[in-house]
């Protein structure tokens, strides 16, 4: 009797050291990757870079930092668009009716440029259109007030971007708001 307790014992008592899954882990291990795999796969175009709409964010960014460093600093910040650029300066005084000096990125970069050609892109990105017409290939300012003017005039009405890719930016005319 003792030797049929003592083997009871031992089998009851013996931690399993193999374990393996068990479904339900793997069926949430299965469904958190295709969640992962629908999220991250479209970000990516053909190229393995940035697609059009996420380009279309940053400039929105890079317009919405120039018109919010314009009202800190309280002076005009320009920014230079071109078909495939977007570069940022500042006046030096308040006075000033130009910009002459770099405007440094958040991250401390100077200048502040955003460009289609960067490697992140991988190319086929940039401004292709403009309403107004001559906002392409000019300075976009923002007063201190972090009004947008162009060609030294307040916007009467809201100006656009188009991007390559798709997208659009807008700036509002009365508030310089960019979306």
């Amino acid at each position: 009797m003792i030797a049929r307790t003592h083997l009871n014992q031992n089998t009851a008592c013996t931690p399993r050291l193999h374990r393996g899954f068990t479904q339900v882990e793997l069926l949430v291990s299965i469904i958190l990757i295709g969640i992962l795999a629908a999220v991250a796969v479209p970000k990516l175009d053909a190229r393995s870079g940035i697609s059009g709409p996420t380009f279309t964010e940053m400039a929105r960014s890079t317009l919405r930092y120039a018109q919010k460093s314009a009202i800190a600093s309280r002076r005009r910040v320009c920014a230079e668009v071109s078909a495939s650029r977007l570069e940022l300066s500042i006046a030096s005084q308040a006075s000033a009716s130009s910009c002459d000096t770099p405007l440094s990125s958040p991250a401390g970069v100077s200048p502040y440029v955003l460009d289609a050609n960067d490697r992140q892109f991988q190319g086929g990105t940039g401004f292709t259109a403009s309403s107004p017409s001559n906002l392409l290939g000019s300075a976009l300012h923002f007063d201190a007030l972090g009004r947008p003017l162009l060609s030294g005039s307040l916007l009467t009405q809201a100006a656009t971007l188009s991007v390559s890719g798709g997208g659009i930016v807008t700036i509002e005319a009365e508030s310089g708001h960019v979306h």
